[in-house]
C-alpha cells in the first residue's frame, strides 16, 4: 500500500486473475516473481499497470490502465493484471505519457480528473501538444480555444463547441474566422462620416475628421456653416441613428428649412426639424442650448415648369455638392381647381434615403 496523510483514504490495488491488458505493452521481460515485475514497473515513468504470467515468469509493462482501455482488457488464463499503486503518473500529465483524448483521461483517472491542460496526441502520429480538457462534462471534452496553438485568426473569436470549435471574425472584419480581413468602412459607406468630414479607415474600425478648418463637430457631426450652441424654438424632435438620417428627414419634410443635431444618451442623434432658420426675421427664435449644432438647409437649384403637357429635359451641374445629401422637391403652386404635375426620368449618381438607413 502507498503511505497517505491522515486526512486521505488508503488506496490498494488487487491483482485480477485470468485477465490481461493487450496492445499497450511497451516493455516485456522475465521476472522470477510478481514483486520483481512490480519493481520494474515502478522504475518506468510511463508504466501504468502490468501483466504477469506465473507459469513462464513473464512480466509485461503497460502504458495504460484497464479503466482507460476497457476493450483491450481480455481473458487470459494463467495471467493476472494489476494497476500500478505507487508513483503512477496520471495519464496526459507528462510529455512522455500523452493521451489520445480527454475521454481517455477521464476514464483512466475517474473522479481525480480535473479540467486542465494535458499532453495529447489525438492522431497517434507522435506529435504531442498541450490541449485543454473540460472535465466538467460527463466524458471530458477538449476545449480547443484554450490550447496553446492558435486555431483562429488573430482578429477572430474562438468559441468551443461539443467535439469541435468555431471561429468568428470580430466586428470590423470579414472572413471565415480562420482568415479575417479588415472591412474598409470608408469605401463601403461613403456617407458614414457625414458630408463635411473625411473618413479614415483603421484596423477593425474607422475614424472621422472634419474637412475644413473652423468646422464644428467631432467628425461624426461637422458643418462649416453651423451656429454653435444654438437651436430654434420652432421644431419637431426625432431620434435617429446617425446625422445623415436627420438630413434626410428634413429633406422629406415640406416645411423643414433647418435642423438642430445633438447626441442622445443612448449614442444616437437627437434631430430637431425646424420650420425657420438662423436667418429668421425674429432673433427670438434662436435659443442657447449646449452640445447642439444648427444647420440650415439651402436651396441650390430651381426650375419652373411651362404649364404644358409636352415634357422637356433640364440639367443641373451639381459637381460642387458631390458627397452631400440632396432632395428634389416638386411644388404645385397652381391656384386652379384641378391640375397635375408631369415628372419623369431623374438621372445621376443617386443614393436614395432608405438605402442610407439600410447601410446602417
Amino acid at each position: 500500500m502507498e503511505p497517505v496523510s491522515p486526512n486521505k483514504q488508503c488506496r490498494v490495488e488487487i491483482n485480477i486473475q485470468g485477465m490481461r491488458l493487450e496492445k499497450f505493452v511497451f516493455k516485456k521481460m522475465s521476472a522470477s516473481a510478481p514483486h520483481i515485475c512490480d519493481i520494474r514497473c515502478g522504475q518506468e515513468i510511463t508504466c501504468q499497470s502490468y501483466n504477469y504470467y506465473r507459469k513462464k515468469e513473464i512480466c509485461e509493462l503497460n502504458n495504460r490502465t484497464k479503466e482507460a482501455r476497457t476493450v483491450n482488457f481480455r481473458s487470459a488464463p494463467g495471467w493476472f493484471y494489476i494497476r500500478r499503486l505507487n508513483g503512477r503518473a496520471p495519464l496526459g500529465s507528462i510529455l512522455e505519457l500523452p493521451a489520445l483524448s480527454c475521454q481517455e483521461i477521464k476514464a483512466s483517472e475517474g473522479k481525480d480528473a480535473i479540467s486542465n491542460k494535458y499532453w495529447m496526441n489525438p492522431t497517434g502520429n507522435g506529435k504531442t501538444q498541450l490541449m485543454y480538457c473540460n472535465m466538467s462534462l460527463g466524458t471530458g471534452e477538449i476545449d480547443e480555444c484554450k490550447n496553446d496553438i492558435l486555431l483562429c485568426d488573430a482578429n477572430a473569436i474562438c468559441s468551443n463547441t461539443y467535439g469541435s470549435y468555431k471561429c468568428t471574425c470580430k466586428e470590423g472584419y470579414n472572413g471565415t474566422g480562420h482568415e479575417c480581413i479588415d472591412v474598409d468602412e470608408c469605401v463601403n459607406d461613403r456617407f458614414i462620416c457625414g458630408v463635411n468630414a473625411t473618413c479614415v479607415n483603421t484596423n477593425g474600425s474607422y475614424g472621422c475628421t472634419c474637412k475644413e478648418e473652423g468646422s464644428v463637430g467631432d467628425g461624426s457631426v461637422c458643418s462649416v456653416d453651423m451656429v454653435p450652441s444654438a437651436l430654434l424654438s420652432k421644431n419637431r424632435l426625432v431620434e435617429v441613428p446617425h446625422q445623415g438620417s436627420c438630413n434626410v428627414l428634413c429633406y422629406m419634410e415640406p416645411n423643414c428649412v433647418s435642423i438642430n443635431v445633438g447626441l442622445s444618451q443612448r449614442g444616437n442623434y437627437i434631430c430637431e426639424l425646424n420650420n425657420a432658420s438662423d436667418e429668421s426675421p425674429s432673433s427670438s427664435d434662436l435659443q442657447s442650448k449646449q452640445v447642439y449644432t444648427h444647420l440650415s438647409i439651402e436651396v441650390v437649384r430651381t426650375e419652373t415648369g411651362n404649364c404644358r403637357e409636352n415634357m422637356y429635359r433640364k440639367s443641373w451641374n451639381v459637381e460642387e455638392y458631390i458627397g452631400q445629401y440632396a432632395q428634389v422637391r416638386l411644388v404645385d403652386e397652381s391656384s386652379g381647381r384641378w391640375a397635375h404635375i408631369n415628372f419623369d426620368d431623374l438621372k445621376g449618381d443617386i443614393i436614395c434615403p432608405h438605402d442610407l438607413d439600410e447601410k446602417k
